[in-house]
């Protein structure tokens, strides 16, 4: 047995039959910018916020929603919460059509952890590309690995710097949700 963690890529598994979509948040009559929600940061929300069900079907424990924001029922939260503790920052929404209170799981730290030899393609922002804020962030990663002995130990859940649409989940958070039985989440090895 390693003594290395290991890590896995959390998605939802879309392949769920009869599964809801959600799409992307509002606060009363505005759009928010879901992307605040992978930045490894606490998000200061000032208006309440609600998920539209663009696809009708089945609310899953865990599910992603628009650019990937990662919304959980309160059995899920629960787990994250345990599993996690300050790791995470669980923002109460409502989800359109439902009774029950969910939760947008929101990452608190990102680690720079690319294994860039591993993973399949990895490409960076140039100053030939004309986006200058984006320069030496990635551009695109195809077949993600990343390098475990720089993850911190403790850490179960994170985004990966300069790459924050990946949510990474540790071996003991994956085992946590799949002892909890949650319908939803899909993992991916990195």
């Amino acid at each position: 047995m390693s003594d290395q963690n290991q890590y896995f890529d959390l998605w939802d598994d879309m392949q769920i039959p009869g599964r809801s979509v959600l799409g992307t948040p509002v606060g009363g009559d505005r759009w928010i910018d879901p992307s605040q929600f992978a930045d490894g940061e606490v998000v200061e929300h000032w208006v309440p916020m609600t998920f539209e069900v663009i696809h009708p079907g089945s609310m899953l424990d865990y599910s992603m929603a628009h650019m990937g924001v990662p919304v959980v029922n309160q059995r899920a939260a629960d787990v994250l919460e345990r599993t996690c503790g300050d790791q995470v920052q669980l923002i109460e929404v409502t989800v359109s059509g439902q009774i029950e209170p969910f939760f947008i799981a929101n990452a608190l730290r990102t680690v720079e952890c690319v294994d860039e030899q591993r993973s399949q393609s990895v490409a960076l922002w140039t100053e030939e590309d004309g986006q200058p804020a984006k320069i030496g962030r990635y551009r695109s990663i195809f077949g993600l690995k990343i390098d475990p002995i720089r993850v911190p130990p403790e850490l179960d859940l994170f985004r990966v710097a300069r790459w924050t649409v990946a949510l990474i989940a540790s071996d003991r958070l994956k085992r946590a949700m799949e002892g909890a039985n949650l319908i939803g989440p899909k993992f991916i090895p990195v």
